[in-house]
């Protein structure tokens, strides 16, 4: 590289963060919320599955749990592989490659055996894992610095909960037209469409990283790759041919930055196990305390619609306290409600109404910390290793989350109640919250490269 492709660089990177969000920022970013709702969709359609497959082959709530530990398994292994591979490779090729994997996965609805069903959820999860890092690492490289945390706060719970009630609703409606035995199948075959439908808009709308190009020294593409999004950028000031030198290409001399990674992925994990310990097993805990298979749905989903102003409330509090701070005072909020839940399922007090409220706050927390811990995973690491370390510290929540349905799976089997079970879960991410008050760095409002420079 010379000196004035460096400053070409640079020139770019500034053009995208003072860049208003314009008509093509909002396709880019449409694009990328419709397969994170049918990647965020993908765990819960599990927990709805796991009943009628249970009918279907007689399966113990032991082995009904490796269906989503399998899911998940795929989904740790994917996180790191399609990290490294993004880091490599690209971000645009890696995100059709992971989209392309989950949605020819939802074939298992054809499934004979019930190993046919553990093979084909755990190439899913392959391609599920790689999703959210890359979607966040391209999202958080293309979106102005100013309105980064709202927007992608946005992406993140807004993709969060409409997964939930995608998957919550087609549960409530197939058992509502066929037996329960049946309903597994038509869930995962509903969702091949739309995921394919997806693939093909992002091939046409979504570009490669242009600060990815520059940090490989691809100047010329990334120009072309930030004015698909921006428009037209005005050149650098060019230096004198005779007093310009040949550089090398500007590879971020970032530090290691392995506590960082340590710390976060610790949160990342409490986060998913309380999720999905949480998530795989409720519609299978409401049925246990009376509740039919149609009302447990439909009464998550309920619950789910009504945590919608986590959105509004969530920005709000990032603007006032920060991300971190937000993210630590939500993860206590979170472990909370999974006591209360738990009291209330051990007392006899679990009325619809308590259901719905409590179940409603625990959506509420939850969804403000995976909306907000998504990009926030990415955006503290430099280009150089962004996605690999959010692939990392993504893979460390996935893996809570094979943690979590497996456990739960033991403690029901061995005759556990709801509280033994939720009690865990919450210790789990009060710790995180402590650990990430006491580690974390603040994102709100700061360019990349300065959050870089800082670490």
């Amino acid at each position: 590289m010379t000196d004035n492709q460096v400053r070409e660089g640079k020139a770019i990177v500034a053009a995208l963060d003072n860049a208003p969000l314009g008509r093509q920022h909002k396709l880019f970013l449409a694009a990328l919320l419709g397969a994170l709702i049918f990647d965020y969709s993908k765990p819960t359609t599990i927990s709805f599955v796991i009943p009628g497959m249970r009918q279907m082959w007689n399966l113990s709530a032991v082995e009904g749990s490796y269906l989503a530990v399998a899911g998940l398994t795929g989904t740790v292994i994917g996180s790191i592989f399609w990290g490294f591979m993004a880091d490599r490779i690209g971000r645009r090729a890696t995100l059709l490659w992971t989209v392309a994997i989950f949605s020819v996965a939802c074939l298992c609805g054809l499934a004979v055996e019930f190993w046919n069903s553990l093979l084909a959820c755990f190439v899913m999860g392959l391609g599920v894992g790689g999703e959210t890092p890359i979607v966040f690492s391209l999202a958080a490289e293309y979106i102005p610095a100013r309105s980064r945390g709202r927007t992608l706060l946005f992406l993140g719970m807004v993709g969060s909960l409409a997964g939930y009630v995608f998957a919550a609703t087609l549960a409530t409606v197939l058992r509502s037209l066929t037996a329960e035995v049946n309903v597994w199948r038509f869930m995962w075959l509903a969702q091949l469409l739309p995921g394919v439908m997806i693939l093909i808009l992002r091939s046409k709308i979504v570009p490669e990283s242009a600060r990815y190009l520059i940090q490989n020294g691809r100047i010329e593409e990334a120009r072309r790759a930030a004015e698909m999004m921006i428009g037209s950028i005005r050149p650098a000031k060019e230096i004198a041919p005779e007093t310009e030198r040949k550089v090398a290409p500007p590879r971020e001399a970032a530090p290691r930055l392995y506590g960082r990674t340590v710390a976060l992925s610790f949160f990342s994990f409490a986060a998913g196990l309380a999720n999905f310990g949480f998530v795989t097993w409720a519609p299978t805990l409401l049925g246990d305390v009376g509740f039919k298979p149609g009302e447990a749905s439909g009464f998550l989903a309920l619950s789910a619609l009504f945590a919608l102003p986590a959105l509004l409330i969530t920005g709000i509090v990032l603007d006032r306290r920060g991300t971190r701070g937000t993210l630590v005072a939500f993860a206590v909020g979170g472990g909370l409600t999974l006591v209360t839940l738990g009291v209330g399922s051990y007392t006899g007090f679990l009325t619809p109404l308590f259901v719905v409220v409590v179940t409603s706050a625990f959506f509420f927390f939850n969804t403000s910390i995976g909306g907000a811990f998504s990009f926030y995973g990415a955006e503290v690491f430099p280009t150089a290793m962004r996605v690999r370390r959010a692939g990392i510290v993504a893979a460390l929540g996935k893996f809570g989350g094979v943690v979590g349905p497996y456990l739960g799976g033991l403690w029901l089997a061995s005759g556990g109640n709801w509280l033994g079970l939720q009690l865990p879960l919450a210790l789990a991410l009060i710790t995180a919250a402590v650990v990430l008050a006491i580690t974390g760095v603040e994102t709100h409002k700061r360019t990349l490269e300065q959050i870089a420079a800082a670490s």
